[in-house]
């Protein structure tokens, strides 16, 4: 009896571990929406597909305030799971209100400070057109270095240094990417990068190209 209870016993065990450790390869695209529902974002890197998922929570440290978290999940080209993992969003850069205290200084480090030599000033789509994993279409205007506008959801800061325009997306407040673009003709193209690259080190591919004014 006792044999076989510590058989069983051990088998019980294997059996949680082995969900422990292979259980995330169950997850599939289907699984994930399925439990989920459609992501936030999705992105489409070297034949590997990744949907975000953003959600918020009172901060431990501080009860009265949110922290912004992110659930990203990365499938293969045959949408099996490679890897999932959970992160927090909320960076030095990014605050509830829209403070120039903290995001002009960032700007004009990162951007070194030249004199603008080209105008971003018009209305802007993403050259993939519109969609819910597009950046959509907006508005930039430009005075002297500063540019300010909207891009799809989110509300734009930036300055343009010689011939780069960094730009910061807010969305309540709140910074949720950066971007570094160039301007050739009537095509910004560059890359943007999460708000926690201070430093832009991991960008991933953007380009707008710009809309046309009717002639009157």
């Amino acid at each position: 009896m006792k044999t076989t209870f510590s058989v069983l016993l051990t088998a019980f065990i294997t059996l949680i571990l082995i969900t422990l450790l292979f259980g995330c390869t169950e997850w599939n695209q289907a699984r994930v929406e399925e439990k989920y529902g459609p992501p936030a974002k999705k992105e489409i890197i070297d034949d590997r597909v990744m949907y975000y998922y953003y959600f918020s929570e009172r901060s431990l440290k501080s009860p009265y305030n949110l922290e912004n978290w992110c659930r990203d999940f990365t499938f293969d080209k045959d949408g099996k799971l490679i890897n999932k993992r959970e992160y927090l969003v909320q960076s030095d850069l990014q605050n509830k209100q829209h403070d120039p205290q903290q995001i002009d200084p960032w700007l004009n480090a990162i951007s070194g400070g030249k004199p603008p030599e080209i105008d971003v000033t018009g209305r802007w789509h993403d050259t993939h057109g519109s969609g819910l994993f597009t950046w959509g279409e907006g508005y930039l205007r430009q005075r002297q270095e500063k540019v300010g506008g909207a891009i799809g959801g989110y509300d734009i800061k930036g300055v343009v240094s010689g011939k780069i325009v960094y730009l910061v997306f807010l969305s309540k407040g709140s910074v949720y990417y950066t971007a570094r673009l160039e301007i050739s003709q009537d095509l910004l193209t560059g890359n943007y990068f999460k708000a926690n690259d201070r430093e832009q080190t991991k960008g991933y591919p953007m380009s707008l190209t710009k809309i046309a004014e009717p002639t009157k």
